[in-house]
């Protein structure tokens, strides 16, 4: 694996965005894809890269090449609907999120961004619903949580909110 350029750039692009430098990814990413046209985990990630940048319509286009060879990847309908919400584009991200959602119902976090998109919309049952789908996938979800504190606060139902806040606080210590 040493040997392999692309599987360097890949791990090389990973420590820049476990650092939060997703320029720095995206670059390494690319010199992946440049080596191994077909590194299928440096397109996907390259793509969430973009979006992570502001880069959506970039970020659209790598995650549809993607998925003509991974057509039922959950994360990367997920990347493509937060990559349309970076657009403006609310109508195209909740479908993306639902495909997401029809190929890994196991996935919290197209649950969490439609419960966000719902919030917006002050549709908050239909944010509760998706919040709590979000910790049925994954019980440590902790953004799921949060959401849900935020609906419980604005109805000031403090002691609820605050219950959820503290299990998604034990789930993820540092989380915002």
């Amino acid at each position: 694996m040493l040997s392999n350029p692309a599987f360097l750039h890949y791990q090389t692009a990973l420590t820049h965005e476990q650092a939060g430098d997703y320029e720095g990814a995206a670059i390494e990413y690319e010199k992946a894809l440049e080596v191994e046209p077909m590194h299928l985990a440096s397109r996907k990630n390259l793509a969430y890269a973009l979006y992570r940048m502001g880069s959506y319509d970039s970020a659209v286009a790598v995650s549809f090449s993607y998925l003509r060879h991974r057509q039922k990847d959950a994360e990367a309908y997920n990347n493509i609907g937060l990559a349309y919400l970076g657009q403006g584009d609310t109508a195209k991200a909740e479908a993306s999120f639902r495909v997401a959602l029809r190929n890994n119902a196991k996935l919290p976090q197209p649950y969490l961004n439609l419960g966000n998109i719902a919030m917006t919309r002050r549709e908050n049952g239909a944010a509760v619903d998706n919040f709590r789908k979000a910790i049925a996938a994954d019980s440590t979800f902790a953004g799921a949580y949060s959401g849900m504190a935020i609906i419980l606060a604005g109805a000031k139902m403090l002691e609820q909110a605050e219950t959820l806040l503290t299990t998604g606080l034990r789930h993820v210590p540092d989380h915002a």
